[in-house]
């Protein structure tokens, strides 16, 4: 099935990148990017998007992953 994980940068942090870092081979992963709206640009706080997918298999039972974001503390 498909899956969209969705986060925020946390308060006073500044948002610097996002990242699929491990998904199952039969998944899909559209990494966060201010390209595409599913991300801040860096340097600047909001929504972060992962969208995973690949119709039909999509993630199966007992299967997992990891992604990432790094942000950088306000001084």
């Amino acid at each position: 099935k498909d899956v969209v994980i969705n986060d925020a940068t946390p308060p006073f942090t500044l948002f610097h990148s996002a990242s699929c870092t491990s998904t199952p081979s039969s998944l899909l992963c559209q990494t966060s990017s201010a390209g595409t709206g599913t991300a801040p640009s860096s340097g600047s706080t909001g929504n972060i998007r992962w969208q995973f997918s690949n119709n039909p298999v999509g993630l199966g039972g007992g299967q997992s992953g990891e992604v990432r974001f790094c942000v950088q503390v306000e001084q």
